[in-house]
């Protein structure tokens, strides 16, 4: 499996931002992250045709 669909197992609880590429980007996760008060810095994808 791919690290980024076990994102919850990476996380130890007391994170306070989080890092990654294009590859970690989910929305559900940012908005989970930002209801827990973590920053998410996770890249965004770019828009298709860009």
């Amino acid at each position: 499996m791919h690290d980024s669909t076990q994102m919850h197992k990476l996380l130890r609880g007391d994170e306070r931002e989080v890092f990654g590429d294009q590859a970690y980007w989910n929305e559900s996760h940012r908005h989970s992250a930002l209801e827990q008060g973590i920053r998410y810095r996770i890249n965004r994808r770019s828009p298709a045709g860009r």
